[in-house]
């Protein structure tokens, strides 16, 4: 049982969480599920789906392995950005053959470790589809070595399962696998297994051979498409019923969050802990988004260690599983400040002075004055808003209105007077961290200054100084203020709903500043003090509550934020932390549906046809393909293990006459061989194109027309109409398509006109660039007829 002491610094920690970022970045949302969490669906997943219960795979005679397996589970180790996949054996055997001496390994209570690369792990939306269009897309997940392309607002954990399945490139990890029991209760690491000779042969050969084993396991695996545990999944389809949230997501950024608390007097972690127990269960993994146009760049990406979205509490009911943030830039600036009238509360509770009128009855000069409500300054001299530590300000400043450009002048006495007058308002908008209470207050100040002096000597008309006639020797000065303030709170979140209400009405007081307020040899009526206050209450009361009750009627009827997740995850109590940000704390549906295991042929992920390579006509350094209305050439080999080799394409005119295109599409497929040496592995990587135009005529505007190509790194093409596929990954097999179309007016090619296209791969082991190219000439009537074929590049070993 955990202390108060410790219980109180806790909660406070989860009130220090952020959505910033270093050096000024930030997070719109950040979606935080805790190591347990994920597990604890695990558990659910591995009871529904036979196929994660067991493994059999035989790799020939001699090397096979057979086990039941416990569900599989999660391991962070924050501060590393480093994730385990811990493959648990109930039971079974690993039969393998070391330079020809055959022995059987027990794998009895084995926890094999798999390390998963996941710092900060950029995911970008290649589509926002509505979920009956992508459905069949939604149903096939790929493992795309590690670069995993999500659909938006997908949190459940078949998502995150196949996300994960993907790190066997990193290798198994024996710092964290364990090996059975030591017969006293402890675990085995891998050199007591070597010690106690378990391995029924020579340590190190033994310990080598499983090594080798393990690797040719996993390589084999992924070479049928599965995962490290054997499996793949197809995932449910969106239900059509499903709302979308209010803010489309852009791009995602994957990364670990540790559970690091320090408490005087108590026992704390200071630099986390690495444990599939409390409290390294209460490590997070974080969905980190960007939502609709806002980037953030690489350099501003970690999230920064600065509370705990998740809490071990006092008991199992009461700690906080995972947290879903919104920042307060998403929920106050991009959407309670655009879609409600609380902004206005600061333009319209501004006081607008009339300018003063001078009058005179023989000896006796009276001015006259009033003022308008809700009515905006004709001119704002200051207008501001601030994003504050600890609130929202805004505020509106006008410019001074007086009675003339020169001082009125009694004829009768030759004395002059002045008046000028002048308004201000502000607006504060709070939070109170720990609550659900927003308050909204603001001050209003009206003042002038009315003043008189005698005729100069000099006889110049006086001059005026900072609203004041020069050398006065009678004054009225008036000032006053009038503050207002009322509060709204969040409510519960019902079907993804976030709804908010008025929980404290309109209060308005008006006060006379005594101490700024002065009057000298003016007669001023007894009642006025009494009247101004009396007028500035009644009219600014009405104004403002005019607006607080649109307000309410918004906050009851279409002003609400709708979260995304719905379908994955239950939301429970909603509070501000102290930077403003909206915490709720999420657990996964009970009974969530996590999809149906099967096992794909890792082709029919990528290309219901397999490629066929066409060898084209060669060159010295090209091979050129014949069956197309241009010339399209490319390089022919390239050397494999080598960092970003170029590859360039070339398409030219080498007619004799204008050619006018409607499509080009260029499908590049990667494959590498599926049996790499002992210990090595297979990787590939396509970077996005670059393209480069000599005397090509386009009949776009190529500001109009960028396209971003969604890879890694990204990068733009603003020099063509393009369509870019998705990148689609195996661990053997790439696929990178672009189309060039026109959308209005053919894309026309001059004679000896050409386009290049360069992009550089990085492959691990020798194998096949298959480039399948596809042309469709504008046609005046009908239909064009679609012209190409394939050209290949060797990676050479």
């Amino acid at each position: 049982m955990s202390s108060e002491a410790y219980l109180k610094a806790e909660r406070a920690s989860w009130l220090k969480t952020k959505t910033t970022t270093k050096d000024g970045g930030y997070y719109d949302r950040v979606i935080a599920v805790s190591q347990s969490m994920v597990n604890s669906a695990f558990v659910d997943m591995h009871k529904k789906h036979v196929p994660l219960q067991k493994v059999a795979k035989a790799l020939n005679k001699d090397n096979e392995i057979v086990g039941n397996l416990h569900p599989t589970e999660l391991l962070i180790s924050p501060g590393t950005g480093k994730i385990y996949w811990m493959i648990h054996f109930k039971d079974g055997w690993i039969k393998t053959n070391a330079m020809g001496v055959t022995g059987v390994i027990y794998l009895d209570d084995w926890r094999l470790a798999v390390e998963v690369e996941f710092a900060t792990d950029t995911v970008k939306f290649l589509d926002d589809d509505p979920p009956h269009v992508t459905e069949a897309k939604e149903k096939q997940l790929q493992n795309l070595e590690g670069k995993y392309s999500w659909k938006a607002d997908r949190y459940d954990p078949s998502y995150l399962y196949a996300k994960l399945t993907t790190g066997l490139g990193r290798g198994f990890s024996w710092d964290y696998s364990t090996f059975g029991k030591d017969g006293k209760g402890g675990l085995l690491k891998h050199t007591d297994l070597i010690t106690r000779g378990s391995l029924g042969m020579s340590g190190d050969m033994a310990f080598a051979q499983l090594n080798t084993f393990l690797v040719f396991w996993a390589n084999d695996l992924h070479a049928g498409g599965l995962t490290t545990v054997a499996t793949q999944f197809r995932a449910p389809a969106a239900a059509s019923d499903v709302r979308g949230s209010s803010f489309p997501v852009n791009e995602m950024v994957l990364q670990t969050s540790p559970y690091i608390l320090d408490v005087p007097g108590e026992t704390g972690y200071k630099q986390g802990v690495v444990s599939l127990d409390d409290p390294g269960s209460r490590n997070c993994i974080c969905y980190c988004e960007l939502i609709s146009e806002h980037t953030l760049e690489a350099s501003k990406r970690v999230l920064p260690v600065s509370g705990n979205f998740s809490t071990v509490g006092k008991s199992k009911e009461d700690r906080i599983d995972g947290t879903f943030v919104l920042s307060r830039n998403l929920f106050f600036e991009r959407f309670l400040f655009e879609t409600s009238n609380l902004r206005n509360f600061a333009s319209a509770s501004i006081i607008s002075p009339k300018a003063a009128v001078f009058t005179q009855a023989k000896n006796k000069v009276t001015a006259t004055w009033s003022r308008d409500y809700g009515v905006y300054y004709k001119d704002i001299s200051r207008l501001k808003f601030e994003a504050r530590a600890n609130e929202f300000y805004f505020s509106y400043t006008g410019v001074p209105v007086s009675s003339g450009t020169t001082p009125f002048q009694n004829d009768k006495t030759k004395r002059y007077y002045y008046h000028e007058a002048e308004a201000s308002s502000e607006m504060f908008v709070r939070w109170t961290p720990g609550s659900k209470d927003v308050v909204v207050s603001g001050r209003v100040k009206y003042g002038y200054i009315e003043t008189g002096t005698p005729a100069p000597a000099n006889g110049e008309v006086p001059k005026i100084n900072n609203g004041e006639i020069a050398n006065p020797d009678s004054w009225l000065k008036e000032f006053f203020k009038a503050d207002w303030s009322f509060k709204f709170a969040l409510g519960d979140i019902a079907d993804g709903e976030l709804r908010m209400r008025i929980t404290e009405d309109l209060n308005v007081t008006v006060a006379r500043d005594d101490a700024r307020s002065k009057v000298q040899y003016f007669n001023v009526p007894q009642s006025q003090k009494a009247d101004i206050q009396n007028e500035l209450k009644k009219s600014l009361t009405a104004q403002l509550d005019g607006l607080r009750v649109d307000l309410e009627k918004a906050l009851k009827s279409e002003l609400k934020y709708v979260y995304p997740g719905t379908r994955t995850f239950t939301f429970g109590n909603v509070v501000f932390n102290n930077n403003g940000d909206l915490l709720v704390d999420i657990k996964y549906i009970t009974g969530l549906d996590t999809g149906i295991i099967v096992v794909p042929d890792p082709y029919e992920i990528l290309d219901p046809v397999r490629p066929t390579p066409v060898t084209g006509k060669e060159a010295s350094t090209t091979q050129s393909h014949p069956d197309t209305t241009l010339s399209w050439s490319i390089t022919k080999t390239a050397r494999a293990r080598s960092f970003k080799q170029p590859i360039t394409l070339t398409v030219t005119n080498d007619t004799k006459e204008l050619v006018r295109m409607k499509t080009m599409e260029v499908s590049i497929f990667v494959t590498s061989d599926l049996n790499p040496p002992t210990g090595g592995t297979s990787y590939l990587s396509i970077s996005p194109l670059i393209v480069q135009v000599t005397d090509l005529k386009q009949s776009v505007d190529p500001a109009t027309s960028v396209v971003m190509a969604r890879d890694e790194p990204s990068g733009s093409l603003g020099l063509l109409p393009c369509d870019v596929k998705p990148v689609t990954r195996s661990r053997f097999l790439t696929k990178w398509s672009i189309v060039v179309k026109a959308k209005k007016d053919p894309i026309e090619f001059p004679v000896a006109a050409s386009l290049v296209l360069d992009f550089l791969i990085e492959t691990g082991h020798a194998g096949i660039c298959d480039v399948s190219v596809l042309e469709k000439e504008w046609a005046a009537e009908g239909t064009p007829n679609p012209r190409g074929g394939k050209l290949q590049v060797t990676l050479e070993a």
